[in-house]
């Protein structure tokens, strides 16, 4: 599994960079405030925070407008536009007010991270990162930067750098739970699931979505965790996993010699038929599902319902080779000769051009 696909969580990531990312005031060599535009400074700031981002931008605008040759003024409001406008989806018009922000107050490292934000969402990659680079030199104790930062590098797969930068931030901000996504997205990256899985089990605890569990399913396989996989999907109803769930929580009570579950389904099998069963509906006519229950319960020497699994198996899928094959052992193993010889003499002609 891949974690990061730039063309569609970095939109959501833009969001997590963005909201509350209020521009510190101007730097200290400004003049003093002047008190009539402080007030609609703190408008603009308090419109954005609440998301009601139409009205900031309007207002940002109109005071832009109003404040032009105001060196300590002017830049403010134009950045503010900036902000408003990417997060209303306008990059392309969120630019040239980032971009004039950063001329103005060079040392503003959120000048910078915002004009990156803008510019990852055009696609503008080498700048973007650039951009970054500058925020993170100028406020190197801001994890929320640091993290911002790993997170775009996290989206063009540069594992490494993204690395250092989201494992600083969470030393910075002392482990802090805001870290748990970035850090798991980048561990499951750099192919060590068992560094995610701690982070996934309590992201889980805390929302318990469908989403993150099967995320945490795919590292508890990553890790060769087997009995935490079987301990969390065997919370859930049988019949609400996703099909590669329910195969992996048989594949794990294998695993660890559980065969309950396993012979049960055969039992409702034969008593009932395969409808009655309360597993995902895809598995019940997948001839793949019951080739491997087969092969597991022949391998686990419980011959009989290996074999009625395996009745299923062809059923379904009656020119599989694989399957006929099996089945001819289960017979032999239960003493069936004469029905493995015409199982035999079946494979043969199913073999024959």
């Amino acid at each position: 599994m891949r974690h990061g696909l730039i063309n569609s969580a970095s939109r959501r990531i833009l969001l997590v960079i963005l909201v509350g990312a209020l521009l510190p005031a101007a730097p200290g060599t400004a003049r003093p405030v002047e008190k009539s535009l402080a007030p609609g400074l703190a408008r603009v700031d308090s419109l954005l925070a609440a998301d009601n981002l139409t009205a900031g931008r309007d207002l940002a605008r109109s005071l832009a407008g109003s404040t032009v040759g105001n060196s300590q003024f002017h830049w403010q409001f134009r950045a503010r536009l900036g902000l408003a406008l990417l997060r209303l989806d306008d990059a392309e018009g969120a630019v040239p007010h980032l971009e004039y922000a950063v001329r103005a107050a060079p040392d503003n490292p959120t000048n910078h991270r915002n004009l990156a934000a803008a510019l990852v969402a055009l696609g503008r990659r080498g700048r973007a990162l650039s951009e970054y680079e500058s925020a993170v030199l100028l406020a190197p104790g801001s994890y929320s930067i640091r993290k911002d930062y790993g997170q775009v590098l996290l989206e063009f797969r540069n594992y490494e750098d993204a690395r250092i930068q989201l494992e600083t931030a969470n030393h910075l901000c002392d482990g802090c739970d805001e870290m748990r996504v970035p850090l798991a997205r980048l561990y499951l990256g750099l192919g060590q699931p068992e560094r995610a899985v701690p982070l996934l089990q309590a992201l889980y605890a805390e929302a318990p979505d469908l989403a993150r569990r099967r995320t945490l399913v795919q590292a508890l396989q990553g890790a060769n965790q087997t009995a935490p996989l079987v301990d969390l999907l065997a919370t859930v109803p049988p019949a609400d996993l996703g099909e590669d769930e329910y195969l992996a929580l048989l594949s794990a009570e294998f695993q660890l010699g559980r065969l309950d579950r396993a012979l049960a389904l055969v039992a409702v099998t034969v008593q009932e038929g395969a409808g009655a069963l309360d597993i995902p509906d895809g598995l019940k006519s997948r001839a793949d599902f019951w080739g491997t229950l087969s092969y597991n319960l022949l391998v686990a020497e419980h011959f009989l319902p290996a074999l009625q699994a395996s009745d299923r198996a062809v059923e379904l899928a009656p020119d599989n080779f694989v399957y006929r094959n099996n089945r001819i052992v289960l017979l032999g193993k239960l003493g069936r000769h004469e029905a493995a010889r015409r199982e035999m003499e079946t494979l043969e002609k199913l073999k024959q051009p």
